[in-house]
């Protein structure tokens, strides 16, 4: 058996963050010995709630009991081991920039936050591209420079619903890139709820299909040519819409909006949305009703008081302020576009480098009054700060019958 420890850098120190960028550096690009230079776009950071294997030090352990076993102790896996179970001791010390030095105790919650700003910042100063960087932990304010998954999940039909109210209270967080592990972290994922959850998970702002080693394989290859079928199909929908993510994605960062959002905060009055956490929307017009459990061949979708219109065919629902039981075959997840919206859209291809020199176009969805608006953010998608240097395009549209 091999055991090895590990130490977790103070990510709050200034000379740690040069540190870490230096190590980021070399990884990138090593002079000494090329040959062992890593290139990337982005990087993801794991493990810093912090976690680990082991309680608080190795070997000492801790030694502050009143701040490793508090009066109040919350919820553990190990409560008998106190707070520093599966991390470090809380009377551990950290040094904040201006030299000042705090317990872990006090800044427990924002170490994940203090790696993801050196990180990302990293990333672009190596690359000299926008890049992008995946934390499991989070606090508000990191979605500034990182997104998110929804931690360690399991291969479970609970767990799709569970990702759809994780992925709206992260928007409330201002962490728009968020999504959860796509057919389950732990566990073999089961053939049916895998297909379900691929359709969910094609409209997760972050779109990640993992699990864990020592489970069954789930990507779609693994499975057989329908459910491959039923991927690609589902992913090319998520690639067409790429314009319009993107936008939102645009919205979220100049003005603080949601991508993900219930659709209690487009219809605030409709009391009959307050308690809707099965379906969601991607901004103001695009409506999302998966299957979330085994063997349904149909959903009960409610529609708010609007014009609402099938994505596929273009029909009008005429369902307004009701209920609807929509056909929903193994192959299919419904989605439906909001009247009075304009929505950009591409051609897909197999990556969104060549979606995006793909033509482009719009879906115009009229309301009850004929009239339809909508907006495009449009940049080179790989340079650093294109929004504060204003090298972009922003296009507003309208339409009237």
């Amino acid at each position: 058996e091999y055991r090895a420890y590990v130490a977790f850098p103070d990510f709050f120190r200034n000379s740690t963050a040069l540190w870490w960028k230096r190590e980021i550096a070399e990884l990138y690009n090593n002079p000494e010995n090329p040959e062992r230079s890593l290139k990337f776009d982005g990087m993801w950071i794991d493990m810093n709630e912090p976690s680990s294997f082991v309680n608080g030090a190795v070997p000492s352990g801790c030694s502050d009991a009143s701040l490793n076993r508090p009066p109040y102790m919350p919820h553990l896996e190990s409560r008998d081991r106190g707070l520093s179970s599966k991390t470090l001791c809380m009377e551990s010390e950290q040094i904040l920039p201006d030299g000042s030095r705090v317990r872990h105790y006090d800044v427990h919650s924002l170490y994940g936050w203090s790696q993801t700003r050196p990180t990302y910042e990293a990333v672009q100063e190596v690359t000299g591209q926008r890049g992008i960087v995946i934390t499991r932990s989070t606090f508000p304010s990191s979605g500034r420079w990182g997104g998110h998954w929804l931690g360690d999940n399991t291969a479970a039909w609970d767990q799709l619903k569970k990702s759809i109210i994780g992925m709206m209270e992260f928007s409330l967080f201002g962490i728009s890139y968020t999504g959860a592990d796509i057919c389950g972290f732990f566990q073999d994922a089961e053939y049916e709820m895998c297909a379900r959850w691929m359709q969910l998970g094609a409209f997760y702002p972050f779109s990640r299909n993992h699990n864990t080693i020592g489970t069954r394989r789930q990507d779609p290859v693994s499975w057989d040519a329908a459910f491959v079928n039923i991927s690609r199909s589902v992913m090319e929908t998520r690639y067409t819409l790429l314009p319009y993510l993107y936008t939102l994605m645009f919205k979220a960062h100049t003005e603080g909006s949601t991508v993900v959002r219930p659709l209690l905060h487009e219809f605030v009055s409709d009391q009959m949305t307050w308690d809707i956490d099965d379906q969601f929307l991607l901004g103001p017009a695009f409506l999302v009703s998966p299957v979330l459990q085994a063997n349904a061949r149909n959903v009960t979708a409610y529609f708010p008081e609007a014009r609402w219109y099938d994505y596929y065919t273009g029909a009008n629902t005429n369902a307004r302020g009701v209920w609807k039981d929509l056909a929903a075959p193994l192959n299919h997840i419904n989605l439906h576009v909001r009247g009075g919206y304009i929505l950009p859209l591409q051609e897909p291809a197999l990556n969104t480098h060549l979606s995006r020199q793909n033509p482009l176009g719009l879906i115009i969805a009229l309301d009850k009054n004929n009239e339809a608006s909508g907006e495009l953010f449009w940049d080179d998608g790989e340079s650093i700060d294109t929004v504060a240097n204003k090298v972009y395009l922003f296009c507003e549209f309208s339409a009237t019958q």
